[in-house]
Parts: C-alpha cells; sequence; structure tokens
C-alpha cells in the first residue's frame, strides 16, 4: 500500500503501529491518531495510530512480518471503505440520477475485460450489431471485468451496454427475436442500445422482453404489456453483478421507469423513418435514453459520408415534431 494511497485519505482503517505519532505525521502527513482527512468524494474519515517505533534513522519503518500483516488490513479496508461504498450496481444509473454527463468506450473478450474493468469511462459499449455475433465471448468478457476489478470508483464492475444486430423495424421483428435479448440477459450485462427504432410497438416489445412477469411498474392497458423474461436468466448475471439470486431478481428491472431499478435501455434514432417516429419511440415507458447514429442517418438521407452542413431536408426532419 503506497504513502500517495494513504494520503489521500480514502481509507478508513485501525492501523497497529509502534511509531510515534510525531513520527507518523512526518512520514504520512494525512496520517495520525484522530486526524481527520478529507477524501476525493467528499467523505470525511478520521485515522488511528497506536505505539512507538522509529527505525535507526529516524523515519518509520515496519518488520516485515508486521508489514505483510498491515498491508492486508488495508487491502481490506480499501475494499470495504465507506467512501467507496457503491450506491447502485449500474453506475451509468448513479450518475444520471446526479444529473452528470456519462462517457464510455468498447471492448470485448477475457482479457480486455480484465484490462477495462480498471478503464476511466462510465461504461463499456460491447459491440454486438456489426462485430463478432458471440454470447460465450460476452460472458467472458463479463467474467474479465469481475476478475479485473473493482473499478476505481468502487463498482464490481463498469457498466456493459450492448449494440445487437436487431432493430426496432416493426413489432413483428422485435417478437420473433425475443430470444436475442433472452441471452443477452443472462451474461449479466446491464443494458442495451436497441438500433434503428423506427417502431414505438417494437420498442414496446423490447422493453417488455427485459422485465420479469411480476414487475408491474408501468404494466397498463395502452402503456407496457406483461415482462416476458424467463426464470433461469438470473443464474450467471446475478453472479457477475455480485448479488444474490432474489436481490438481483428485485433490481433487474428498467430505470427510470422502476427507481430501484439497475437496467438502462437506449434506443437509436439512426433513419429517417426513426426520425419521423422519433417522439412516439421516445414515449414508450422503461426507456433510460436515445441517441442518434450519425452514419446510418446520412445513408438514411441518400449521403455516403455526414454532410456538414446539414442539408434543409435532413435538418427539417430533425427539428419539427
Amino acid at each position: 500500500m503506497s504513502r500517495e494511497l494513504l494520503e489521500t485519505g480514502m481509507l478508513s482503517v485501525f492501523v497497529f503501529v509502534r511509531w510515534s505519532e510525531e513520527a507518523i505525521r512526518r512520514h504520512w502527513p494525512a496520517l495520525g491518531k484522530g486526524i481527520l482527512i478529507n477524501s476525493g468524494t467528499g467523505v470525511r474519515r478520521r485515522v488511528y495510530t497506536v505505539g512507538v517505533r522509529e527505525t535507526q534513522n529516524g523515519n518509520p519503518g515496519l518488520p516485515m512480518k508486521l508489514n505483510r500483516s498491515i498491508a492486508g488490513l488495508l487491502s481490506l479496508a480499501w475494499v470495504f471503505s465507506p467512501a467507496f461504498a457503491q450506491r447502485r450496481v449500474n453506475k451509468v444509473v448513479e450518475l444520471l440520477e446526479a444529473g452528470q454527463p456519462v462517457y464510455y468506450e468498447q471492448g470485448g473478450g477475457f482479457e480486455e475485460g480484465k484490462k477495462l474493468a480498471r478503464t476511466w469511462p462510465d461504461y463499456i459499449n460491447y459491440e454486438m450489431e456489426h462485430g463478432a455475433f458471440d454470447f460465450h465471448q460476452l460472458r467472458e468478457f463479463m467474467r474479465g471485468l469481475v476478475a479485473g476489478g473493482p473499478t476505481k470508483s468502487g463498482h464490481r464492475t463498469p457498466a456493459v451496454i450492448v449494440t445487437l444486430p436487431v432493430g426496432a423495424l416493426d413489432e413483428a421483428s422485435v417478437r420473433a427475436n425475443y430470444w436475442v435479448f433472452q441471452q443477452t440477459l443472462a451474461t449479466g450485462v446491464h443494458g442495451i442500445l436497441l438500433c434503428h427504432a423506427r417502431s414505438p410497438e417494437g420498442v414496446r416489445v423490447f422493453v417488455e422482453s427485459w422485465r420479469f412477469p411480476f414487475a408491474k411498474i408501468g404494466v397498463a392497458p395502452g402503456k407496457l404489456g406483461e415482462g416476458t423474461r424467463g426464470s433461469g436468466s438470473e443464474a450467471y448475471a446475478s453472479g457477475i453483478w455480485g448479488l444474490e439470486r432474489e436481490d438481483y431478481l428485485n433490481r433487474a428491472d428498467v430505470w427510470p421507469l422502476n427507481p430501484k431499478g439497475e437496467i438502462v435501455l437506449g434506443v437509436k434514432i439512426e433513419d429517417r423513418h426513426a426520425v419521423k417516429n422519433g417522439y412516439g419511440v421516445a414515449a414508450v415507458p422503461g426507456l433510460s435514453f436515445a441517441e442518434w447514429g450519425g452514419g446510418d442517418l446520412s445513408f438514411s438521407f441518400g449521403h455516403v459520408k455526414s454532410p456538414v452542413p446539414i442539408p434543409p431536408d435532413c435538418g427539417r426532419l430533425l427539428r419539427d415534431p
């Protein structure tokens, strides 16, 4: 455990060493009996030291055996410190609730999962729309994130949101691909970004496919029907989230429709048909966010690349209800 880490004030620990308090303060200015520390999160912590000992050169030191014991204690404190206690499984929900921006990057595979477990972006976009359609690889990626975690923010993993080669072209096409959503959910991901969201009816079926039948918030005529997610999909996913089965079942619902939910569902408004129906799509209960797809929008309007400035015909559709 480095001096720099201890000086951040992120740890709340009892350090049993045989140093004088004066020597402690001299070597680690942030430490000392009863010293209050402001952590980077704005949380105040009190760190204690006990005992007296100095090395021959006048600096605090520890015998190797004791040093290893304290290193283990500090490591445990790092994991369980309230400064790092997560309020949410899904960091995206945590940030959006606080009105904060969200940043993401892309990744896939077990080893890359281990590497990206400590990444600075808030979520990872797992690309399966045009990337490899491989659920085993997705499971391995999620397992790698757990193995490489926790994140720097204290979450078990970064949030993972998947794009799939399923578009909400109409209700029938979404119903026919219900099994794809079931397989995706079972890997322990935290959400999905539905491409080519043209049809409000298709988007409604999509939201229902991510909910268990016992989820009743928002279920009403003209809103959402009963959820269609099946029993068994929670077995692997709950382990990835680090939750007991029942806790996972209660939290694996869509946010913000369910304020306690941890799953975020997004839609991509990325062709001229989706733009025309954009307001109807966005009004479907259970969605968390929407974004545009510049490349596909350009194709849809007959452009090989995104035009700058936006032509009047495109701009009018993007501006007007």
